[in-house]
Formats: C-alpha cells, sequence, structure tokens
C-alpha cells in the first residue's frame, strides 16, 4: 500500500526514475562508443559496468511504470525487478563461490582492469540492486512487515551508496573498494542514493524515512540537524583527512582537534536548533492561547466546528460537535476526521483532503452533493460543510463549520414537493415584496407572462401592468399588507410580447415566524380564453335575443308538480299582454281559437304528459287584443320516475311567414298562369340556336306544339325575315362586323348585356303580332354562356291600350275645355243672378210693405229661387276649380282643421254643436282642399242633425299602409245602406228640399278632393244613430 504522503513527492520520484534511467542509458552508449566520460565519470577511476548500466535502466523503468501504471500493467512491470534481482544474486554467487556464469563478459569486457572479473559488476552493485530490486517486486504490497523489511533494504542501499559517495569525497578508496575485488563507480553510488533515497519516500510512514518526513516538531528537528550535521562531519573530516595525508599536524593531535572540533560544531548546532525549538515554543504557547481563544470562539458559534491538519487529524473541536456527534472533546482531538464520516464514504476521504489540501480555498464540502455525517451511536445527519483553510507557520489546516440540515432538509423536501406542486400548475404564482419586488416565478408565470424567472425576479411586478392600471397595484397592497386577502380578481396584465390578457388574480399575505408580514403570494389565471368564450357566449346569446325578437321566437314551461307557468318577454309580446301578466294553464289553452287549433294543442299537450312524445305544431291564436295570429308551438316533455312532471318548449310568431307563404304560393300560381298564359312566350336555345325549351305559352301565342320545336328548330322560324335583316345590317354597322343568323338576336348578350326590342312574331297559321323581346345569356357557375333565353310578351292588347290612351288624352283636353267652359258659363249666369237678387233686395226693402198676398209670395219665391241658383253656381265654380293641378305641401292636419271650425265659427256656435278633436297627422297635401273638406263634412254633419238631440262631431286619424284614414264621425240621422254610394254624386239629394237644404254638391266637393290626393271616400252608417265619413290622403 502507498502511503497517502506519497502525492507530496510524487513528482520528485518520478523525476529521479527518469534521470536514473536516462544515466543509464548514456553509460551503456559510453561503452557502445567506448566513450571513457560516460563510463568512469573520473579518468582512471572505477566503471559503471554495462550490466550495472542495464539494470540501472531496467529497476528505474519498473518503478516509474509501477506507479504510472493500471493494476494489471503493474504486476507487468514486477518482471523486469525480478530479472534484476536475478542478476544481482547471480553476480553476488559469482564473487562468493568464485564460479563464473558468463553474465558478466556477456556484452563488453574492462579494458582498465587485468583482472579476470574486469567486466563484472561490484559486489556492494550487486547487493545494492538485489535490496532495490526486492523493494520493486513488493511495491504495493499491504503486508506491513513485507513493507518494513523493504524499507530496511532501501535504507541498506542508502547508506553503501553513502559510504561509497563519502570515499570519493574524502579521497579514501577503502570506502568504496572495502574488501571486494572490484569497485563501485562514483556515478553507480550516486544513482543507487538517489533510487533509494526517492523510492523511500513511497512508505514515508516507514523506516527511517518516517523521522525526516513528519510534520511534528521532532521532524523538523531531525531533518535539520541531521543535515547540518553531515554538512559539519564531512567538514571536519575533510580537514583531518587533509591534515593528516600533508602531516600538518601528528596523528595524536588531529585526532584530539578532530574530537574539539566536532565538540564546538556540535554546540554551535545545539544552540542553533535550541534556539530554533525556543522559537516554537513561543509561537505553541501563542497558538495554544489562540488555540484556546479560537476554542472559546468555536464554543460560542451554533455548528459544530473542526479544525483539522494536512493528515487528517482533528486538532480543535467545539462543544457543539460534542453534543450533536455524542463524543468527547478528548475521543475527538488526534482522532482521524473519517471518525465523523459514515463507513462507505471513508474511502473516498482521503483523496477530496488530497485535493483540497493541494489548491487551498473558502468554499463549501461537496457542492450539488449530498452529505452526511455519522454520530457515536452510528446513526447518521444530513450536514452541510464549509470549509476555511488556516495559515499557521506555513502550515495550512482546515476548520470545517458542520451544521446539521437533517430538518431543513425534510423541510426542504416538502419545499421541492411544493415548489413540484407550483411548477405543475397551471396557474401563475408568483411572491413579491410588499414595494413589488418579485422574489419567485414557477413555470406557469413564464408561460402566461412570457418572461423567465431570470429576467424577471429582483425586478418590480410593475412591468406586467398597463400603463392605466399602475395604481390598481397600490390600492391591491394596501390590502393585503391590511391582512385581507384579494380573491379572483379579474383585470389586465402585459406580456412581454406587449400583448394585453385577461386575467383572474388571487392575492394573499406571506408571514414570518413572528406573524409579520413579509412578502405577498399572488395566483395568476389566465382567463383570455374564457372572456373571449363569455364574450362570445354573450354575441351569440344576444344574436339569439335579437334573432328571437326579430325571428318572433319565445320560451314557455308548464311545472305540472306545481301548477306554475313561465312565459318569456317574447311570448308574453306574441300573446299581446302586458309584461307583468302571469299565465294560468287554462286561460293559456284558451288563446287558441276555437275550433281544430284548441282542439290540437289539447290533444298534442296530453300525449306528450302520457307518452313524452314530443311536439311540433303550427296554429292559430287570438291574442288579448283581439288579434288573430298564426303560431309555431314546439313542447318536449320531462319526466321523474315515469311521471311528466315538466313541460316546456318555444312559441314562435309566423304569422307573417305563414301568410307570406299563402301569399307566395299564390303568387306563384299567378306567376305560373302568367307564364303559361298566352301573353308570354319563354324560349331558350343552346349557343348555336337550337330551341330547348318552349313554354306553353309560347304554344298559346305561337301555335306551335313543344315537340315541333325543341331539338328541331330555331327562333328564326317565328321572326319577320325583313325586321331581321334590318336588324342584322343595324348590329353590322355597331359592331363593324357583319352579323346575320342566330347572331342578331344574341349578340349584346353574348357581351353580357340584355337586348329588350319590339319584334313581330308569325303564328303557324302565317299571322302576326307584335312582342316585346328580352333576349339574356344563360350561364354556368363559373360564368360561361351555356345557352339564350327569350322571354316575349304579346303586345297586342298594349297596344290597343295605347291606342285607348291616345282617345282619352283627347277627351281629357276636351274636360279640361268643358271645365272652362263650364267656369266661363257659371260666372256669366252669376252675373245677371245677381242683378236679380240685388233689385229684389232693394224691392222688398223700398217696396215690401206694399205688396200684399200673392205680390209678397211671389217676391220671396223669386228671392229664394234666385239664392239658390246663387248657391248652386257657387258651388259649380268650387268644384271646377278642384281641378287645377297644384304641388303638395308640408301641412299641419292639426292647423287645418282649426283654421276650417274658425270659419265655421257662427255656425258651430249657434247650433251648440261638439266638437271634439283628436291628434291628426302633418303630411304632404293641399291644405285649402284639405280645410274646405274638413268644412263641408263637418257643415254636412250639423245640417243632418237629429232634432232633440245636441249634435256631437269627432275627427281622427290612424296611419294606415303608404298613408292617413280619417274619420268624421257624428250622431245624426245616418243615412240608409243603399244611399252609401249615390250620396257623393253630383246633384245627389236623399231628402226633399222642405226637410233638409243643399244643393247636392257638397259631398260630391268632398269626394273630388279625396281623389286629388289619391285616396278614397266612404261611409259607414246606422240611420238614426250616426254616420262616420272615412277618408284617406296617402302619402306614396
Amino acid at each position: 500500500m502507498i502511503d497517502a504522503d506519497y502525492s507530496k513527492f510524487k513528482g520528485f520520484i518520478k523525476t529521479s526514475y527518469v534521470i536514473v534511467m536516462v544515466l543509464g542509458l548514456l553509460v551503456m552508449i559510453g561503452w557502445a562508443f567506448d566513450i571513457t566520460v560516460l563510463k568512469s565519470v573520473i579518468p582512471g577511476y572505477s566503471t559503471m559496468k554495462f550490466n550495472t548500466a542495464l539494470s540501472f535502466m531496467i529497476v528505474a523503468a519498473s518503478l516509474y511504470f509501477q506507479l504510472s501504471g493500471t493494476n494489471s500493467k503493474k504486476v507487468i512491470w514486477k518482471i523486469p525487478a525480478a530479472f534484476v534481482l536475478l542478476v544481482g544474486l547471480l553476480s553476488l554467487a559469482e564473487e562468493f563461490i568464485h564460479k563464473d556464469f558468463g553474465i558478466d563478459q556477456l556484452f563488453f569486457r574492462d579494458g582498465v582492469s587485468d583482472l579476470a572479473a574486469s567486466a563484472r559488476m561490484a559486489a556492494a552493485t550487486a547487493l545494492c540492486f538485489v535490496f532495490i530490486s526486492f523493494f520493486s517486486l513488493v511495491l504495493g504490497s499491504n503486508n506491513k512487515r513485507v513493507l518494513q523489511a523493504a524499507q530496511i533494504s532501501l535504507h541498506l542501499a542508502t547508506f553503501i551508496s553513502f559510504t561509497a559517495i563519502m570515499g570519493y569525497v574524502l579521497g579514501v578508496p577503502a570506502f568504496y573498494k572495502h574488501w571486494i575485488i572490484t569497485s563501485m563507480a562514483i556515478h553507480t553510488a550516486l544513482a543507487f542514493l538517489l533510487l533509494s533515497i526517492t523510492s523511500a519516500l513511497i512508505h514515508s510512514s516507514y523506516g527511517l524515512t518516517s523521522l525526516f518526513t513528519g510534520d511534528q516538531i521532532g521532524n523538523v528537528m531531525a531533518r535539520k540537524l541531521f543535515f547540518q550535521m553531515i554538512i559539519a562531519v564531512f567538514i571536519l573530516s575533510y580537514i583531518r583527512v587533509t591534515s593528516s595525508r600533508f602531516n600538518w599536524v601528528s596523528t595524536d593531535f588531529g585526532i584530539a582537534l578532530l574530537a574539539l572540533s566536532f565538540i564546538l560544531a556540535s554546540l554551535v548546532l545545539i544552540r542553533s536548533n535550541a534556539r530554533a525549538l525556543n522559537a516554537v515554543e513561543s509561537k505553541k504557547k501563542e497558538a495554544e492561547n489562540h488555540l484556546v481563544q479560537t476554542s472559546t470562539i468555536l464554543d460560542s458559534t451554533p455548528d459544530p466546528m473542526i479544525i483539522i491538519d494536512e493528515s487528517g487529524s482533528i486538532l480543535q473541536a467545539n462543544k457543539q460537535t460534542s453534543e450533536v456527534f455524542g463524543y468527547s472533546n478528548e475521543e475527538l482531538i488526534g482522532q482521524a476526521v473519517e471518525l465523523l464520516i459514515p463507513q462507505r464514504y471513508k474511502s473516498q476521504h482521503g483523496a477530496h483532503r488530497t485535493s483540497f489540501f493541494a489548491a487551498p480555498k473558502t468554499r463549501m464540502m461537496g457542492t450539488g452533493l449530498e452529505l452526511f455525517a455519522a454520530k457515536k451511536d452510528g446513526s447518521e445527519i444530513r450536514v452541510e460543510v464549509s470549509l476555511s483553510p488556516i495559515q499557521i507557520d506555513k502550515k495550512t489546516w482546515v476548520s470545517a463549520a458542520i451544521r446539521d440540515v437533517s430538518e431543513r432538509k425534510k423541510e426542504e423536501i416538502k419545499l421541492n414537493q411544493l415548489a413540484s406542486i407550483i411548477n405543475s400548475s397551471a396557474d401563475a404564482i408568483v411572491s413579491k415584496k410588499p414595494d413589488g419586488t418579485i422574489l419567485t416565478w414557477n413555470k406557469a408565470a413564464e408561460k402566461i407572462l412570457g418572461y423567465t424567472a431570470e429576467e424577471i425576479i429582483g425586478k418590480k411586478v410593475s412591468l406586467i401592468f398597463p400603463p392605466d392600471l399602475v395604481d390598481e397595484e397600490k390600492i391591491i397592497i394596501s390590502m393585503v399588507t391590511r391582512g385581507e386577502t384579494v380573491s379572483q380578481y379579474e383585470t389586465l396584465r402585459v406580456r412581454k410580447d406587449k400583448k394585453l390578457i385577461n386575467v383572474s388574480i388571487t392575492l394573499s399575505p406571506i408571514r414570518d415566524n413572528n406573524g409579520e408580514i413579509w412578502a405577498i403570494s399572488a395566483i395568476l389565471r389566465d382567463i383570455t380564453k374564457q372572456k373571449q368564450e363569455e364574450a362570445e357566449k354573450r354575441r351569440v346569446e344576444e344574436v339569439l335575443e335579437r334573432t328571437n325578437k326579430i325571428a318572433r321566437i319565445g320560451t314557455w314551461e308548464v311545472d305540472l308538480v306545481n301548477n306554475t307557468i313561465y312565459w318569456s318577454k317574447v311570448t308574453k309580446e306574441i300573446h299581446e299582454v302586458p309584461p307583468d301578466y302571469k299565465p294560468e294553464l287554462e286561460p293559456a289553452i284558451n288563446f287558441f281559437k276555437e275550433g281544430k287549433s284548441r282542439e290540437t294543442i289539447t290533444k298534442v299537450v296530453q300525449e306528450a304528459i302520457q307518452t313524452g312524445n314530443s311536439y311540433d305544431v303550427e296554429l292559430e291564436i287570438i291574442t288579448a287584443k283581439g288579434n288573430t295570429l298564426w303560431v309555431r308551438a314546439i313542447g318536449q316533455a320531462e319526466f321523474s320516475e315515469g311521471k311528466c312532471i315538466r313541460l316546456y318548449g318555444i312559441f314562435q310568431d309566423i304569422d307573417e311567414v305563414t301568410r307570406s307563404k299563402v301569399t307566395l304560393n299564390q303568387r306563384n300560381l299567378e306567376l305560373q298562369t302568367i307564364l303559361n298564359s298566352g301573353h308570354v312566350s319563354i324560349i331558350s336555345t343552346d349557343t348555336v340556336g337550337t330551341i330547348n325549351h318552349f313554354n306553353s305559352g309560347a304554344e298559346k301565342l305561337l301555335q306551335y306544339s313543344a315537340s315541333e320545336m325543341i331539338g328541331k328548330q330555331t327562333p328564326a322560324i317565328i321572326h319577320v325575315r325583313e325586321e331581321v335583316e334590318e336588324r342584322a345590317k343595324e348590329l353590322s354597322e355597331i359592331y363593324g362586323e357583319e352579323i346575320s343568323g342566330f347572331e342578331v338576336f344574341v349578340r349584346k348578350a353574348r357581351d353580357g348585356k340584355f337586348e329588350s326590342r319590339e319584334w313581330t312574331y308569325i303564328r303557324k297559321d302565317g299571322t302576326t303580332f307584335p312582342v316585346q323581346l328580352v333576349v339574356t345569356a344563360i350561364k354556368n357557375e363559373v360564368g360561361e354562356i351555356t345557352g339564350y333565353l327569350g322571354v316575349a310578351t304579346d303586345l297586342t292588347e298594349l297596344k290597343e291600350v295605347e291606342e285607348k290612351m291616345r282617345n282619352y288624352s283627347i277627351l281629357e283636353s276636351k274636360s279640361k275645355e268643358m271645365e272652362q267652359f263650364a267656369y266661363v258659363a257659371s260666372h256669366d249666369l252669376r252675373e245677371p243672378l245677381l242683378t236679380i237678387i240685388n233689385y229684389m233686395d232693394l224691392l222688398l226693402e223700398d217696396y215690401g210693405d206694399q205688396l200684399k198676398g200673392d205680390g209678397k209670395r211671389f217676391a220671396d219665391s223669386i228671392s229664394r229661387a234666385a239664392a239658390r241658383m246663387d248657391e248652386l253656381i257657387k258651388g259649380l265654380l268650387d268644384y271646377s276649380r278642384l281641378s287645377t293641378n297644384k304641388e303638395l305641401e308640408d301641412t299641419n292636419c292639426n292647423e287645418v282643421l282649426e283654421e276650417a271650425m274658425a270659419d265655421l265659427d257662427i255656425l258651430i256656435k249657434s247650433s251648440k254643436v261638439e266638437v271634439l278633436k283628436n291628434k291628426l297627422p302633418h303630411l304632404k297635401a293641399h291644405p285649402l282642399e284639405l280645410k274646405l273638406l274638413f268644412q263641408n263634412l263637418i257643415v254636412n254633419a250639423i245640417k243632418f242633425a237629429r232634432k232633440g238631440v245636441k249634435p256631437t262631431v269627432e275627427i281622427s286619424a290612424k296611419e294606415i299602409n303608404h298613408g292617413w284614414q280619417f274619420a268624421i264621425t257624428d250622431n245624426g240621422i245616418g243615412v240608409d245602406k243603399k244611399d252609401w254610394k249615390k250620396i257623393f254624386h253630383m246633384f245627389h239629394r236623399i231628402h226633399g228640399k222642405t226637410e233638409y237644404e243643399g244643393t247636392g254638391i257638397g259631398l260630391a266637393h268632398c269626394k273630388k278632393i279625396v281623389e286629388l290626393h289619391n285616396g278614397e271616400i266612404w261611409i259607414d252608417s246606422v240611420p238614426g244613430q250616426y254616420s262616420t265619413f272615412y277618408f284617406t290622403i296617402m302619402t306614396s
């Protein structure tokens, strides 16, 4: 086994082996090339034999490679050592039994000596090789006795070689020739001395080597004193030998002088070493004082602390070490530190300690490893060890602070488990100081907010706040530092990539052992997706709500356990009930129209309750306001333990859709009728003009059957050739190219346009008729033309209508002339009439009292007839004026009614009529004519009041499609239904002149005024009760 201290001398030892190998090689070269200086160094002195040089190379190599190689190679390198041992033993045998084995002159013969054994190595040399090769063979042994013997053999080799060197130095041949025949060369002695001394350092704890290699004071003094004495002895011996050789002094005096000199030299050496020892003692006492102080300091530390030297011995241990490990201080001091190390780690510790002392510095022991220490009772504890080097008297010690971290490790395990939980959490978990400095940042926080822990720990949490929410942090921090917990607070945060995210944050205080808040924990959840989903849900709900409102879809539910009904807002709106209406089962059923609808809903509801069948029916209801609506009722039953407990579903207003369907079906029928009528011809062709569709209208108009035309003919057969040729010329001039044949009909359609043009069609029987033909291209889904469609309308009736219109225009012109004539005639008639009236008034005024009997009666009759005639003429004039064309004006009907009543103020007051006015609209109208309309109808109501009944007139209006409907109701005598239409004819009267006055023009005026506004007028009346005149004024 190689000593632990070997590492200190390793470089020196290996270097010495290399030197010896080089020396052996040089000597062998000297023998090979007869270089004397290499063989003997000192001319005339003994040479190093070739066998000796070879043996030096072999044994030095054996030692070198055993120290450098692996265990398997070490065994191999023992073979050369065995060879050298054999050579040494054979050489000794040759000396003692005087027998030549032929090994001495195997390579060369020493020409310096005449002896027979001139090539043989010296006996001392052979003996030294035996000693050294023996050491090489047992190198690495674990047997202490063998190692002790090997160490002694090295010391013997050292002694022999040193003796030879001393003989050379002092010039005493007896020291290097002895009693043996041949002598040891100087460089042989030096090689043996170097080999033996350096090899002895491999096992420095054995033999005399331990005396000189230890670190104790005795070892230091031995090294110092031994080498001083060797120098002194060499000097004194050299002086003595020289003085004797030159007879400077007598032999006796020389011996006495040598003894005296040796005593004086010893005294000087002893004095020097005594002073050194005293200095060491002083330092020792000082160190002991320091040690006491250190011990006091060590004892004041909370953790075990020990001081060890380079060999691993414990020099000092504090009381905490004894308390933790169970050893007394006496049991620890001087012991190897491995005492405190578990058995499984002891073999590795020596190398670690050596590594530390090779480059001592303050550090933690076993960084990244779990360390254990062994207590006296055999139990183990987890520890942390801090190493600090101490330099004292050029010696390096180390203080080791040992901290029992067993409990902390348990907590760390818990914390690691907690950290694992935290890092595996999908929520960001962050801790921060009250000032906002971030302390921890888990993996989820990195993922959610984009910052790594290294980037953000130590920075302010405001880094992730939107600029407009920075003050939010102050409010939250103040709440948490008061001990409050903020739960699921929803806000915004900013990611590293500047994107805003929605988060839900829960914050709570973190307290120390004293209950003081020193940090804040924040759990942050990314709810951006949730918010987006909620927004989308709200959007969908809003869309559904708007859709339901637009589509008029409501919901309903019947709780059969509690006999309650729920209607949504839309359902109530469909039923036209108030928002606070509370529906009940029987009244709810009664909303369905009596008959088929009510029977159907009753049946499907009962089936749903009994069998669980859902239903979807379209029925009619009568709303709370009496309106009839078509609705769609969808219902589903819910059962529990085999019993229906709930019905629920939707209720949709499909009135408009249903009525639209009816209308659409009607329109489709009408369209089909039109398309198949004799007035519309629909013909389609392919791209080259062959007819591929020929509708029934075409059949009726053209007298051809579809089978005669489809796939066989082109449209040219039904056209007048002259018209086609004329149109071809026109198109050729327009397009600058010749156009003829089928292209005449489709040229514009081919360009993406359509052409509407009058043509003359030829029937099968040869007769012709005019049509309006529209030709368009038929295209597929990719826009390619696949054919052409021609829709022709029979213009025969239209042409007849146009002829009638021309005739009507002539009549209208004549009518206007008649109106002008009526106006002029009425004016001319009225002038002489007014003369008659005026003269009759003068006659009665001046001579009325002279007229008696028939004269008086005749004069009154003339006045009355003239007055009636004047009223009739005025009516005719007003009627003729209504034909004048004027622009419609923005008209406030309320103001127009007020003006009309103001003009009739005397009549209204005298007849004591009560006029009830409702709010009337603003619209486009002829205000003067409208005022006349109101006046005529109010006067009419007053004129035909019932006797003995106070007359009342009510004016109202309501909005209708494209206009307004007015109503003027009175409580007069009424009109028989047979006369409802007649009363609006000019001069028509249903009462005699003696009963009720009038000309029969007023209502005709009203009718014409209403027609000027594109409206209608009619009456609803019950004789003896009331009359209501309705008229409409259209806005578009």
